[in-house]
């Protein structure tokens, strides 16, 4: 289980003093849950600064046709006194098909985890939402393993090759790894970007690195890559498995890097073209946005050197903040004086 899923459940507090005025927190500012846009594609709310609420539902472009969730009277009209936790490793359900099947949307009420699942994260796993017919799909599978503490089988428990320092690529007898569509913003975090190296041309020098903030394995086949510098995303291929609390490198030109002696775990050549002066780079798991990186700042205007997060900062928040990165240190073996840590952990900035 991952424990940071927990970030994006809602908080409630009543604080009432006296006669006086109830103030009410709904949320902690700053933190996220999902959310569902009409034909079921999933975005995400972002709590206001004063914890009064969450904000509108979106996707990673800004546009999503909000679905209103369940209300407390459409609960309390359904729910009834299930039985415990259904599914794997737990009690009898009471529900019309495991907690671990996909299938059709469940009801609130017919056990304590789909209560929880459909009232607080995902009411489109219980057909709760406006002009929609719900399913117990993918996501409400994530949330039964990760809210719930169930062992769907998803992945394993614990990480597979970890101990490996960048990606491998996935064979038939490989790990079992967590697939582009269970990833959630966070999994996946920019780490350093080369957009203008001088030892090689663009098409050949220009690359970036990923960091898998998790413990277990993600399989990167069909992670969708962006950039404000191009007309349309790039979508992995092939299979690309990248073990838990390691770096994956993708670049240009994996040729032209084993030249310099850089090992390229995937080229996605003129599929996305770095700016040297500004961009912003997105990855995203369809249309969720995992993770992005904006620059263009007269700050880090590096020439021959990457920008290099600082490795304190491996968070997809805090790589938002541009005095988190700074100028690579640490020169590339076999070039003629760039700089940069690729596939490798990074520079200290400070």
């Amino acid at each position: 289980m991952r424990p940071h899923w927990l970030s994006f459940v809602p908080l409630l507090f009543v604080v009432t003093c006296g006669d006086s005025k109830s103030s009410q927190t709904i949320c902690a500012p700053g933190t996220e849950i999902f959310c569902r846009c009409r034909g079921g594609a999933p975005g995400t709310k972002l709590c206001a600064d004063d914890g009064g609420g969450f904000g509108e539902c979106r996707q990673a472009d800004g546009e999503c046709t909000e679905i209103p969730e369940v209300t407390s009277a459409e609960e309390s009209s359904t729910t009834t006194t299930g039985g415990g936790v259904g599914g794997a490793g737990g009690a009898p359900s009471q529900c019309s098909h495991d907690l671990c099947e996909v299938g059709v949307a469940l009801e609130i009420g017919c056990d304590e985890c789909v209560t929880s699942i459909c009232t607080s994260i995902d009411p489109f796993c219980c057909d709760k939402l406006e002009g929609q017919m719900g399913s117990w799909d993918a996501m409400c599978l994530q949330g039964v393993q990760k809210i719930c503490g169930i062992d769907c089988g998803i992945a394993p428990s614990t990480s597979a090759s970890s101990s490996s320092s960048s990606a491998a690529s996935s064979s038939s007898g490989g790990p079992q790894c967590f697939p582009i569509d269970l990833l959630i913003p966070g999994d996946l975090v920019i780490t350093e970007l080369m957009n203008d190296s001088s030892s090689l041309s663009d098409a050949q020098g220009e690359y970036f690195e990923i960091y898998n903030t998790q413990s277990e394995c993600l399989e990167l086949k069909g992670l969708v890559i962006e950039s404000q510098n191009d007309p349309k995303p790039y979508v992995i291929p092939t299979s690309l498995v990248l073990p838990g609390k390691s770096y994956a490198l993708l670049c240009r030109d994996k040729n032209a890097l084993a030249g310099l002696g850089v090992t390229c775990d995937h080229a996605y050549g003129g599929g996305i073209n770095l700016g040297n002066s500004s961009d912003t780079l997105y990855l995203k798991a369809g249309i969720l946005l995992l993770d992005g990186v904006a620059y263009g700042s007269s700050v880090i205007m590096p020439v021959g050197a990457s920008r290099n997060l600082d490795p304190s900062k491996l968070d997809h928040k805090q790589n938002d903040v541009e005095t988190n990165w700074c100028v690579s240190k640490s020169f590339i073996s076999g070039s003629s004086g760039d700089r940069g840590t690729p596939g490798l952990p990074n520079d200290l900035c400070k």
